[in-house]
């Protein structure tokens, strides 16, 4: 059995008895009040210990508790009146009654229909590495997901629901009379409201509790006038006293054998378990164990630990503020050893080890930003940072179209960022100015997670209180995922400065925050200034001012392959336009650009999905590839490709150039090369979505998934067919080769380079005739990772591959036979030119298996066989000692030869 409250200081001090009390009887009514209060609420405790069994004891024992802690923490002479100690027990009652189901309307079903849940549910998912978890895994959880987001919810919310709980009415199952917490309509009247508030406070940043309770409440005129209420008190006495309510009595031995509870909470239960109430000794507040700490229980005494060093911030906080305010002080002062665990170990003992502080730190944190956030991660790249302070303007974007209805009623891809440059020619730095009107930032954000390195905003309990709902949003997905993307501002520059404001706000509300000495300086908050940090559209929410050196600027957006001679400003302009133009190229949000003249240009048209196919093939062409580099008729081939559960992955067409430079990965939205104008050996020309695998995002996983990817290719075969006429030989054999890899049947494009021609099947097939035998030029693949040659792959190969000289240019090939050579080479993945294990394999996709599953389809007999030395032609020029003028050219080949008809193939 534990103390009773009745025994507590504070009680006594409040309504216990004394002589010729002249208010005796409303003193009386408030204790009579309590007494009603506390047993009407004990139910609504106890459901607790039946909801959220893993945690420590919160029941009306807890309560009580919270008398005696109080108690000694204020010292037995604190004033309190009989108004304010109904406000304090009825805040005691209150702070923690919302930790079960039935403090919510609807119970675990009405929980279930809120944007918490959905959120919390999400977030616990992303936990496991499901970035979009599917509308089953949203709805229908696993078991363990489940609890644990009914956990995190009770647990995040409880605090704020504890305000609504003295209003709340519950029915009678059998009469449907209405069933209050509180039945003393006065007080509930007067001060049901603050009294909820106070209990909320609890879990409310101190400056919260400033900012609302630090006037003094009058008695209402059914209370004696000196009666009044100082909610700034109480407050910090509930916090307080909360925070230092680590003690035995939430942990009593018989329910900590009877409940074991499992991971973390076995640890809460356990140091607790194992101390004493604590005590006052010359203003600290000093725990003391029951029995030392052995080896095994060393971190339990660690989360004691812990736990008292946030106990006594709140009491420094609590004691510093009431002395701001000129209110009581509390006796107690500190909690003995906190921070100091050599100290802390006196009262609270160990036997068998000793606790030396090994944790893990960074000591110089500003440190490990610059190399991990800056250039040691995305490379001496001005580029980087154009992309990241875009991205992050985005996503801001991307949320305000999800909160603000009247935002996206405007246009499904409403909203935009814009980018200023200051540059003056031959100027040693760049100044670049980012704006958008997305969300905007509270002081909260620029303050908390956007100076938080690691941890991305969008994943945050302040995301989720700021924006219910939009976590679990599933057409919300934010590009920021790692919490670097902001620190690319200082890659360059020591001076930064951001200005924002929610999107609800006006101009008046915008709020900067300066960097004057980078990273390893103190930032200033301070009011938006228009002479000091620059003019800004009223439309704007958000604005990034940075700054880079010229030199690697141009450099960086020039590319590896362009010489910059001069650095003049219409030079800036011209690679900054360029560059945007092709990085933005799948955005889904609309960057203007503000040219050296002044005037403004829209960098993208959100969003390529929605372009129509020619516009879509044209604007690719201009972008990528120079212009006039694709065929026009290839606007038919643009097809979606789509994920089997809806999801879009990117819209292409097939790659008809042996030279492609229209071939975009985007991660994000964003061109994930630093250079666009880079040839690859990519099957389409168009757009690819990929989910980034490292955090600079230079490298990305395909979205889309091979049988997404197979119909497309299906879908290009189609349309390469019916449109044949309207492509050469060329473009139909790079076509063949960039599909060969999927679950399609190029044959109807194969063509086959014949000598130096390429030639339709039909067409090779009566040369076949004609010479009976058809060779197949092959070498063995250089780069593969076998020792022996003989079981390195065959692949095509051209004359060039056989003689060097003619390679060279010194020569060429005379009096040649009849032979098939490569014609892709280099420029694709090499698959469709791979000669099969068994050469004689037609069922692949390979050239060679396409000729032969062509012969086969049209009843011609066949052999084939591998020949080391086949002549295939005549040097003429330079002799040098590999080869003379006139002598003849071998080369290793696949013979193809036709059979009599009563051959067997």
């Amino acid at each position: 059995m534990q103390r009773s409250f009745e025994d507590s200081s504070l009680w006594r001090t409040a309504f216990g008895p004394r002589t010729k009390d002249k208010y005796a009887d409303q003193r009386k009514s408030l204790e009579m009040a309590y007494r009603q209060f506390r047993e009407a609420v004990q139910p609504l405790l106890r459901q607790t210990a039946i909801d959220l069994p893993a945690l420590t004891i919160h029941d009306e024992t807890h309560v009580d508790q919270l008398w005696d802690v109080a108690s000694e923490i204020c010292g037995p002479d604190y004033p309190l009146n009989p108004l304010e100690a109904f406000a304090l027990g009825g805040s005691f009652l209150l702070h923690d009654s919302a930790l079960s189901l039935v403090a919510y309307e609807g119970a675990v079903k009405g929980l279930m229909l809120t944007d918490d849940w959905r959120d919390s549910v999400v977030r616990l998912w992303r936990k496991r590495g499901v970035e979009q978890p599917t509308e089953q895994q949203r709805t229908s959880p696993p078991e363990d997901i489940k609890n644990a987001s009914i956990f995190d919810v009770l647990r995040r919310n409880h605090a704020q629901q504890a305000i609504n709980l003295i209003d709340r009415s519950w029915k009678h199952p059998t009469t449907g009379r209405p069933i209050l917490l509180l039945e003393n309509s006065q007080v509930q009247d007067d001060y049901g409201k603050l009294i909820g508030q106070i209990a909320a406070s609890h879990h409310w940043p101190i400056k919260f509790v400033e900012d609302h309770f630090s006037t003094i409440v009058p008695a209402s005129a059914s209370w004696p006038r000196e009666w009044e209420i100082d909610p700034l008190k109480i407050a910090c006495i509930l916090r307080c006293a909360d925070a230092s309510a680590i003690d035995e009595r939430r942990a009593p031995s018989r329910l900590f054998a009877f409940r074991p509870p499992t991971d973390t909470s076995r640890r809460h239960w356990g140091f607790q378990n194992n101390l004493y109430p604590p005590r006052l000794e010359h203003e600290t507040l000093a725990f003391v164990s029951k029995m030392p700490f052995g080896a095994k229980s060393m971190d339990d005494w660690w989360l004691a630990f812990d736990a008292t060093n946030v106990a006594d911030e709140e009491l420094r906080a609590s004691n510093a503020l009431l002395a701001a305010y000129d209110r009581p002080p509390f006796a107690a002062r500190q909690i003995f050893g906190a921070k100091i665990a050599e100290d802390f170990q006196k009262k609270v003992r160990v036997d068998g080890w000793q606790p030396v502080e090994t944790s893990l730190r960074v000591s110089d944190v500003p440190s490990i930003i610059k190399r991990f956030g800056g250039t040691k991660l995305y490379g001496d790249q001005p580029s980087a940072l154009i992309r990241e302070i875009i991205q992050n303007g985005a996503d801001a974007i991307r949320a305000r179209r999800r909160r603000d209805n009247a935002f996206r009623a405007k246009n499904k891809y409403n909203g935009e960022v814009k980018i200023r440059l200051k540059y003056q020619d031959s100027s040693d730095t760049i100044e670049f100015i980012f704006e958008d009107d997305g969300i905007g930032m509270p002081p909260s954000v620029l303050t908390g997670p956007l100076l938080d390195f690691g941890t991305s905003f969008w994943n945050t309990d302040l995301a989720a209180s700021l924006y219910p709902g939009l976590q679990s949003d599933p057409d919300f997905r934010p590009a920021g995922k790692y919490g670097i993307g902001f620190f690319s501002a200082f890659m360059f520059s020591d001076q930064v400065l951001v200005v924002s404001k929610p999107y609800v706000r006006g101009k008046n509300d915008l709020v900067s925050l300066v960097f004057k000495n980078g990273l390893t300086g103190r930032a200033q908050l301070r009011p938006y200034d228009a002479l000091e940090d620059g003019e800004i559209d009223l439309q704007t929410s958000t604005m990034v001012k940075t700054y880079a050196p010229a030199e690697s600027v141009f450099s960086s957006l020039a590319g590896p392959f362009v010489r910059i001679t001069s650095h003049t400003k219409d030079e800036l302009y011209k690679l900054m336009y360029r560059y945007l133009s092709q990085l933005c190229f799948s955005l889904d949000v609309l960057v203007r650009f503000e040219l050296s003249d002044g005037s403004w240009t829209s960098i993208n048209k959100p969003h390529y999905s929605d372009w129509s196919r020619e516009f879509f093939l044209t604007n690719l062409d201009r972008t990528f590839a120079g212009g006039n580099a694709l065929n026009v008729n290839l606007a038919r081939c643009v097809e979606p490709i789509i994920n089997d559960d809806g999801r879009y992955c990117g819209r292409a067409c097939v790659s008809t150039l042996r030279v492609n430079r229209a071939s975009i990965k985007s991660i994000d939205g964003f061109g994930k090369s630093t250079h666009m104008l880079i040839v690859s050996h990519d099957p389409y020309a168009g757009v690819l979505e990929q989910t980034p695998t490292i955090a600079s995002r230079g490298d990305g996983a395909l979205i889309a998934t091979e049988p997404a990817l197979d119909r497309w290719a299906r879908l290009q075969i189609r349309h390469l067919v019916a449109d044949r006429h309207s492509f050469s030989a060329s473009e139909l054999y790079i076509a063949a080769a960039n599909l060969a890899r999927h679950d399609v049947d190029v044959l109807p494009l194969v063509h086959l380079r014949v000598n130096e021609e390429l030639l339709s099947l039909d067409d090779s097939l009566k040369l076949l005739e004609v010479d009976r035998e058809l060779h197949f030029l092959v070498k063995r693949q250089t780069s593969y990772s076998v020792d022996d040659e003989t079981e390195r792959p065959l692949l095509l190969c051209d004359v060039t591959d056989v003689c060097k000289e003619i390679s060279d240019e010194l020569g060429e090939l005379t009096q040649p036979t009849v032979f098939v050579q490569s014609y892709a080479g280099g420029f694709t993945d090499g698959y469709f030119e791979m000669v099969s294990d068994d050469p004689s394999n037609a069922s692949e996709n390979n050239l060679l298996s396409c000729f032969l599953r062509f012969l086969t389809n049209r009843n011609i007999k066949y052999s084939v066989c591998l020949q080391s030395q086949v002549r295939i032609g005549q040097y003429s020029g330079f002799s040098t000692n590999q080869v003379a003028d006139g002598a003849p050219i071998f080369a290793q080949a696949i013979t193809v030869s036709l059979c009599d008809m009563n051959d067997k193939t």
